[in-house]
């Protein structure tokens, strides 16, 4: 898989398939994205222990905030 299809779907099913495959959390490397993340937690790792509020935005309403004093957009 190259740096530049990682989203297709057979790409991210494959990836999910290898996650899916590990029950030790402490076997998890760095690099298994979304999947690894979301599998880590299930397993039993703390949440600040993982890469989520990279892959995710924790705040989304801080950014549209944000965003909205930036632009001059007049809603109707």
């Amino acid at each position: 898989m190259t740096e530049n299809n990682w989203w297709k779907v057979e790409n991210l099913r494959n990836q999910e398939k290898k996650v899916l495959r590990i029950n030790n959390h402490d076997e998890m490397e760095e690099g298994n994205g979304d999947f690894g993340s979301y599998r880590k937690v299930l397993k039993g790792e703390s949440f600040e222990n993982t890469m989520l509020a990279s892959h995710n935005d924790l705040n989304p309403g801080q950014k549209i905030r944000f965003i909205n004093k930036l632009m001059s957009i007049e809603i109707n």
